[in-house]
């Protein structure tokens, strides 16, 4: 029997090394694809908690508006209560059920969110102001089309409403203290009427379907505009 050649001994053994790596190598590849299936299935977990996470955060922020909504109006009734207070007995009168306070006073007529009085007594644009002042009401703002087409209800008649530019000539704001961005003005108006003739200035403004500039001590009809009490009648 002969001996197989040291060469061929060193050869094998060669192998059998590089086998063992090989093995090794195979193992840690295994583990490492066990490792990322892990990893990939954690990574599936969290994107399902995260969307979750996301549809929870959209509800609560939409139910964080709608509190925010509900506060608000709550917010609106209570001021609205408490600036109506010394005038309630307008608001409120007796039924057989109890006592029920309405939107707006008695005489008043509801638009929307919003009672309106239309006078049938004439005076200037200050003393109408302080009239509509004492119902905690102003002189009405108009803020858009739809508003001016219910105000103008009334046909021909002229009413003093709530634009001046008494404080800036040409400048013209609400008795809110807010700036005019639209206007319903005859053709030609504001004109400044009588200002040349006669030395007046027409820094008032009255509706007569359009809006026409007068001088604030000439006298017309006046419409008052409030918020109402609340949105429906109360029972108390």
């Amino acid at each position: 029997m002969g001996v197989k050649p040291k060469q061929d001994n060193d050869d094998c053994s060669i192998l059998a090394k590089e086998k063992e790596q090989l093995l090794l190598k195979l193992n840690n590849m295994t583990q490492l694809q066990e490792q990322n299936n892990q990893l990939q299935n954690s990574y599936t977990k969290l994107e399902e908690t995260k969307n979750k996470l996301v549809m929870d955060k959209n509800y609560f922020q939409q139910q964080c508006v709608s509190l925010q909504k509900d506060k608000d109006e709550i917010q609106n009734n209570y001021d609205a209560l408490l600036s109506k207070l010394p005038l309630l007995q307008k608001y409120c009168h007796t039924t057989e059920k109890g006592r029920v306070c309405d939107p707006c006073p008695q005489g008043w007529e509801k638009h929307n969110s919003k009672c309106y009085y239309f006078s049938t007594s004439v005076t200037t644009w200050n003393e109408s102001q302080n009239n509509c002042s004492k119902e905690a009401a102003h002189l009405v703002t108009v803020n858009s089309e739809e508003e001016q087409g219910f105000i103008t209800k009334e046909g021909s008649s002229s009413y003093w409403i709530g634009l001046t530019d008494s404080a800036e000539e040409g400048v013209w704001r609400w008795v809110d203290g807010t700036g005019l961005k639209q206007g319903f003005w005859l053709y030609g108006e504001p004109d400044n009427k009588d200002q040349q003739s006669a030395g007046i200035k027409a820094n008032c403004v009255i509706n007569s379907n359009e809006w026409k500039d007068e001088p604030c001590e000439d006298q017309y009809r006046w419409i008052c505009e409030t918020q109402t009490l609340l949105r429906k009648p109360l029972h108390i």
